[in-house]
């Protein structure tokens, strides 16, 4: 490695500024800026003003509305709709119902009682 001993950093980092310069600075400043007007206040129409309240409104509607149709929906009985009484009352569907619920013993276990043979690999 070559010896740095002998490198010398100046002082100062080269950044000056004249004497005084930032006494008068803000005065300057605005001296060479243009004259805006001020922006006319926007006046809100009473739509705007209502607006967020008509929104909420809606949506509580809409709740209401929505738990009004899944209370009746939650009522169905075997007398109201005999179509949905024989698909609840079917074997096959509690077949299925029992098979969802298995875990994969379960499973194995059943199809082996059953007399199917699984292969070797699984």
């Amino acid at each position: 490695m070559a010896n740095t001993d002998n490198i010398k950093f100046p002082k100062s980092n080269g950044m000056t500024v004249p004497e005084g310069y930032f006494d008068d600075f803000q005065r300057r400043m605005m001296a060479n800026l243009p004259e805006t007007a001020p922006a006319p206040v926007a006046t809100r129409s009473k739509w705007q003003i209502i607006r967020p309240y008509v929104y909420m409104a809606a949506m509580f509607a809409g709740i209401y509305l929505m738990m009004n149709i899944f209370s009746l929906t939650s009522g169905f009985s075997s007398q109201s709709l005999p179509e949905f009484a024989d698909v609840v009352n079917d074997q096959t569907l509690a077949y299925v119902d029992d098979y969802i619920s298995m875990n994969d013993i379960d499973l194995y276990d059943d199809l082996y009682e059953a007399g199917v043979s699984l292969p070797e690999s699984l």
